[in-house]
């Protein structure tokens, strides 16, 4: 690089220079054009595309590029530079999407001062900023960014932004980071609260959508509770239970976020998600895993082992992040609510099933009782029917209690023959069947 492209690298503060008038759009369309002194804003206001020039006086070359948006000061902190190898000459700079749908950035000649080159031609795109800093070129109707034609977190830039790519050499498998130092951030030029340097310390996440903005990683807790409380957060956060090798392990998964700073890690870009997960899984001193790719796949390994810095929650894309964690620290650390959840439907089951054994126990409890009930009045029955089945008496016995059918026994006949008065039975009525002749006799 060039030294008047030395700023790319350190980190330098310039002076744009453009109409105070800026667009507040974040895209343009095939039927639209950015020219030098209007600007795109990202939807949230965190980043903004223009042309600037250094901030020599002489200077008349101008620059395509994008910087943290600031609304206090001309001062700015520039991310990323579309044209650095080729300045415009004046201030006559226009980018647009040609017919093509390729994106091209013209001096006042018509020449072309960079371009995009695209390897299928687009339908309907349109070149978004988005809130992450990155520039994007993708179809009108496609939002995914899995299917983005082209981005600007794939070149270079001084800056390590959420889903830029660390380059990889396959045939000396070495890994060159596109940082030359750690990046430090103005806090007077930051597109919100959480872009300055070290906001929430080490081990604490930035969400500039809650109050307070800083909270500590799950499994973490404030290392100053008294300085954390009344918002000094620069000393970060600490585990609550330390990693230990003869403990089990799992991942708390942060999804959409801006990664942490790369210092003290290890990129392997031929790994695939699965197994970065279990490198990281059997290295306690691991911290967090996550896909090294741009478009957060499933290929490519970014593992931590120091403190994670400058993490945020992102308002628009991000990645998913992997914080290594105790498996008893893990579950201590649920959610109340969750617990809550849990503990309700414990008790709903077990209430529920000492309901249905009360139920079933009942139900049998009045069957048997309608069985025994059944039974005895059976057995009543049975008595009854005894009662009224009268016994058959020999004949030799008839005789003896008739006087051998004696008339003075005799009290006289009715439709079913004769009836006598017998003196020692001691039951009231008897029949006997004698010849097919039925003797109803009186006992006293």
């Amino acid at each position: 690089m060039g030294s008047i492209f030395s700023f790319m690298f350190i980190g330098i503060y310039v002076s744009l220079f453009f109409n105070k008038t800026s667009t507040a759009a974040d895209a343009i369309t095939q039927s639209q054009s950015l020219r030098d002194g209007n600007t795109l804003i990202s939807k949230h206001g965190s980043f903004e595309l223009g042309f600037f020039s250094q901030p020599a006086p002489d200077s008349k070359n101008s620059f395509l590029g994008i910087w943290y948006k600031s609304s206090v000061s001309l001062v700015t902190n520039v991310t990323w530079v579309a044209n650095q190898q080729n300045p415009i000459n004046g201030s006559s700079g226009i980018l647009m999407i040609n017919s093509t749908g390729s994106v091209v950035l013209l001096s006042q000649d018509q020449t072309v001062v960079w371009s995009i080159n695209l390897s299928r031609q687009p339908r309907n795109p349109i070149l978004q900023l988005l809130d992450s800093g990155n520039l994007v070129l993708r179809e009108a109707k496609d939002g995914n960014s899995e299917n983005y034609l082209w981005q600007s977190f794939d070149s270079h830039s001084d800056k390590l932004f959420q889903g830029m790519k660390i380059e990889w050499k396959v045939k000396t498998r070495a890994c060159r980071s596109l940082l030359a130092s750690r990046v430090e951030h103005d806090t007077s030029t930051s597109g919100d609260y959480c872009d300055s340097n070290g906001r929430c310390g080490p081990n604490g996440i930035c969400t500039i959508t809650k109050s307070p903005v800083c909270s500590c990683f799950k499994g973490f807790e404030p290392k100053a509770l008294g300085k954390w409380n009344i918002g000094a957060y620069q000393e970060g956060c600490v585990r609550t239970e330390p990693l230990s090798c003869q403990n089990k392990h799992e991942f708390i998964k942060y999804p959409g976020v801006k990664l942490p700073d790369i210092t003290n890690s290890w990129v392997n870009q031929t790994l695939s998600l699965r197994e970065c997960r279990e490198i990281c899984l059997n290295n306690c001193s691991c911290m967090a895993y996550a896909s090294s790719s741009v478009k957060g796949g499933v290929s490519g390994c970014t593992i931590w082992f120091g403190n994670l810095m400058n993490t945020r929650e992102l308002l628009d894309g991000g990645q998913d992040l992997y914080i290594q964690m105790p498996t008893s620290g893990l579950k201590a650390n649920w959610p109340k609510t969750k617990i809550a959840v849990i503990v309700v439907a414990v008790a709903s089951v077990v209430s529920g099933t000492l309901l249905a054994v009360y139920c079933i126990r009942r139900k049998r409890r009045k069957f048997r009782e309608k069985i025994r009930k059944n039974g005895m009045m059976g057995q009543d029955n049975e008595g009854q029917e005894a009662d009224l089945e009268l016994p058959l008496f020999s004949l030799p016995t008839i005789v003896t209690a008739t006087d051998n059918f004696s008339f003075t026994r005799k009290l006289g006949e009715g439709g079913f023959g004769p009836v006598y008065k017998v003196s020692f039975l001691d039951v009231s009525i008897r029949i006997v069947k004698n010849n097919e002749a039925v003797f109803f006799f009186f006992f006293s």
